[in-house]
């Protein structure tokens, strides 16, 4: 995430793709990475940046099933899947393999 005058922005980067001032804990330079923000709020729109943003936390959360992915036409389309979504979450034997890989979290000042 990028807080600065212009607004705030947001990337993801998948392992491959992270830039190399990322990579070498040098200070993030945007404007030379490759890749677009994957959200962007201007500042145009807000009228005082520092208040509509602030305290920033960060929270890794993997949410399951929920109103869109967990309902029967979205969970059953095609015959894909048997039983319901939360069925699916509930059965830990689906879980032996789960793990989270989390490469590095920084914050610049």
């Amino acid at each position: 995430m990028e807080w600065s005058p212009n607004g705030v922005s947001i990337w993801r980067f998948s392992r491959g793709e992270v830039p190399r001032d990322l990579q070498s804990g040098h200070a993030p330079q945007p404007s030379t990475w490759p890749i677009r923000p994957v959200a962007h709020w201007s500042s145009d729109i807000c009228n005082n940046m520092n208040d509509e943003f602030s305290e920033h936390r960060i929270i890794f959360d993997i949410t399951l099933c929920g109103d869109w992915a967990g309902s029967a036409g979205v969970f059953n389309a095609n015959n894909a899947c048997s039983g319901s979504c939360t069925d699916l979450v509930k059965d830990p034997t689906n879980y032996k393999d789960a793990n989270w890989e989390i490469a590095s979290v920084k914050l610049y000042q």
